[in-house]
């Protein structure tokens, strides 16, 4: 067969149309990337046989895959999983899929060592995440443990410390309203939730505990009072007087209220 005319494809001037004549006239013959085209160094008026067609076409469809796995790293950064990833969701064989890879990585375009740094960097910078919720994102990507352990030392304890600062900071006006052990179970849940390691967590709040206990102690006994002025009206609606203290007792003391600060503001309403 012979290669009658070559066109530029309408939607995409990196492909053309490739036109043949089999001896029944002119039709169109296949779709060549630019780049397989000038490989092969493909013309008009080209002698072109069925083996070679089909080998043509094979190497199009590698460069197909090459092309959308740049296409996907060219707007962010990935992980040589997620192009992967990427590349199966568009049905590409697996060797495929693992050639188109290897180019990218050849190119420089996929390293997954800068790819974990640039990410710690990033999580930092724009969120309260800590390292163990990095390193479970980074997991989830297909990064290596030894990878994500060199990349997470750009999180030093001194900034998970200060992180951690925050995030307290942000919870205190909620002191208010729990008393300082259910406040501070809740505050060690979210920090666990955003990934910082329990023991940092408790030594930060300790501090502050150690810090502040003229004034936490405050606190919870403001709390502890409007706690039990809430509850006092309902328990007398219920129960007899002696009833009500044992219950408002219970109560409180399930509320994570020591029974010295409760036996204290009981002293005041009764007075």
């Amino acid at each position: 067969m012979i290669i009658t005319r070559i066109t530029t494809q309408k939607n995409n001037a990196d492909r053309y149309n490739i036109y043949i004549n089999d001896g029944n006239g002119e039709r169109f013959g296949f779709g060549l990337d630019e780049d397989v085209l000038v490989k092969h160094q493909i013309r008009k008026g080209m002698e072109i046989t069925a083996f070679e067609v089909e080998n043509l076409q094979q190497d199009d469809y590698k460069r197909r895959a090459l092309n959308d796995a740049l296409q996907t790293i060219s707007y962010k950064m990935r992980s040589a999983y997620e192009v992967k990833q990427k590349l199966a969701a568009k049905e590409y064989p697996e060797e495929v899929i693992e050639e188109a890879v290897n180019k990218v990585k050849e190119y420089g375009y996929i390293n997954d060592v800068e790819f974990a740094k640039a990410y710690v960097r990033t999580k930092k910078r724009t969120t309260d995440h800590g390292p163990v919720r990095i390193q479970d994102d980074l997991l989830q990507k297909g990064v290596s443990q030894a990878i994500i352990d060199e990349a997470l030392v750009q999180f030093s304890i001194e900034e998970q410390y200060e992180t951690i600062n925050k995030i307290v900071q942000k919870r205190n006006g909620k002191r208010q309203k729990d008393s300082f052990k259910v406040w501070k179970k809740k505050t060690i849940d979210a920090l666990t939730r955003k990934g910082f390691p329990l023991s940092l967590s408790n030594e930060v709040l300790h501090e502050i505990e150690e810090v502040e206990a003229d004034h936490v102690k405050e606190q919870e006994l403001e709390a502890l009072k409007l706690e039990a002025e809430k509850r006092l009206p309902k328990l007398e609606r219920k129960y007899t007087t002696n009833e009500v203290e044992l219950k408002l007792k219970e109560q409180l003391y399930r509320k994570g209220y020591p029974l010295g600060a409760i036996e204290q503001i009981l002293r005041r309403l009764k007075e």
